[in-house]
């Protein structure tokens, strides 16, 4: 970073965060890293300008700031800081190339802020043959694709066939030793670890990802030095975060973990760079939740609700986890869910309907991760039957906001969608 880039004055240790977590551990074959003196030494870096930034950074302040907020998302310590200055800070960046636009949805999604006309205006960097660019009529890279997967499945944004098509592009464009590289260039672990990462949460639901994976999981392994890492810290950091979401036999990676772990400094850093800290406290994060330890973080979970024997959609399921009652998300009208800020570890999901008999799934939410719920089915019920059909005018378009009715023992009455489409449940 130039020096001149940090002539911002710092805020003095009495206004740094303060930490309600007295001792936050995270414990690698029986050493400890200390998450909590990590994330104090990242509130050092605190600018009045709301960045955060050292003299050794490897990345930029925009790109520094996006992971600080993001890391701190993950150790449940986004509601300790007063985040309005940094929030401004990151809003303030004009250029919105693929990478820093992605940033920006990552952030507001995991603050809860409206991201919509930042989700459709990244996808405009979409290409028709598959794949994103740098900004809208740019050329396709693998990087710039790997980046804005990793934000819509983040965002839960992936539920098109433009996300279908760049996943495609992603594995036409892998090496036969299992990595990725960009142009004519030789494959890296950098590009390789953000495209295994941005590929996991569609391991279950497309052809060709789960054995893409495991070719990249091995070239990944295969590039480890004797102490199991790799070319730098934040080169091993994203391998490590790559790894821990996909690898079943958590404890091949464990001499990477155990590795970088050893490397952080006595104040709590990496290198004294915030990105590099940022990125690595993440990476241990997750690997200490898949190794059966704490759960760390919060993750998203992802799926569809559909009907027994037709697999057909079901549209305004009420999709909640048992251990959250009363948080509950709709099923859209081709069936899909998204539940975001789940707390990592086993959760139960379960769906239910009027008119249909209920459905659970348990499955296993890592921190900072989008996983993919397998369908949940709802068969009908029995004692009840289900009236649905279409409202339509002269010329065949659906009729939004009419009102249909059934009278008989029992009068039952519902609007039509905007489409025109309506069901009447629990007809007896």
């Amino acid at each position: 970073m130039n020096p001149s880039s940090y002539d911002v004055k710092k805020h003095s240790r009495t206004n740094k965060w303060l930490f309600v977590i007295l001792s936050l551990f995270i414990t690698i074959f029986g050493r400890e890293v200390r998450a909590d003196i990590g994330l104090d030494w990242l509130a050092e870096s605190y600018n009045t300008d709301g960045s955060y930034s050292s003299l050794n950074d490897s990345g930029t302040g925009f790109q520094s700031t996006s992971e600080v907020l993001r890391t701190l998302k993950v150790f449940n310590q986004s509601g300790v800081v007063d985040k309005s200055t940094t929030l401004m800070y990151l809003d303030t960046e004009s250029y919105l190339g693929s990478e820093n636009l992605a940033r920006k949805i990552i952030t507001k999604t995991d603050e809860n802020i409206e991201n919509s006309s930042l989700v459709n205006q990244l996808f405009t960097y979409a290409n028709s043959r598959g794949g994103f660019g740098e900004s809208e009529g740019h050329h396709v890279t693998v990087l710039d694709t790997a980046t804005v997967l990793d934000a819509l499945s983040h965002s839960g944004n992936v539920n098109n066939s433009v996300v279908s098509s760049a996943v495609a592009m992603l594995l036409s464009r892998q090496s036969g030793d299992g990595g990725w590289a960009e142009g004519v260039n030789e494959e890296s672990v950098y590009l390789t670890s953000l495209v295994m990462n941005a590929l996991v949460p569609f391991k279950d639901s497309q052809t060709g990802v789960t054995e893409a994976l495991s070719l990249a999981r091995n070239f990944l392994l295969s590039r480890r030095d004797a102490s199991g890492l790799w070319l730098s810290d934040l080169e091993s950091a994203h391998a490590l975060l790559a790894l821990s979401s996909y690898v079943s036999d958590i404890s091949s990676i464990r001499i990477s973990a155990e590795s970088l772990l050893s490397k952080q400094g006595e104040e709590g850093s990496w290198g004294e760079d915030v990105y590099t800290t940022a990125v690595v406290l993440r990476a241990l994060g997750l690997f200490q939740s898949r190794s059966g330890g704490n759960s760390v973080g919060t993750g998203t979970i992802t799926g569809y609700v559909v009907t027994a024997g037709t697999s057909q959609p079901i549209s305004g399921a009420a999709v909640s986890l048992v251990s959250e009652a009363g948080a509950v998300v709709a099923s859209g009208a081709d069936g899909y869910f998204v539940i975001t800020g789940v707390e990592a570890g086993e959760q139960t999901v379960v769906a239910q309907k009027t008119g249909y008999i209920g459905s659970s799934s348990i499955i296993t939410v890592y921190s900072d991760q989008s996983s993919s719920l397998t369908p949940l089915v709802l068969g009908r019920d029995e004692g009840t039957s289900i009236v649905s059909g279409r409202v339509t005018d002269s010329n065949g378009f659906g009729v939004g906001a009419a009102v249909v009715s059934l009278e008989g023992a029992s009068n039952y009455s519902v609007s039509t969608d905007v489409e025109g489409y309506y069901e009447l449940l629990a007809v007896l």
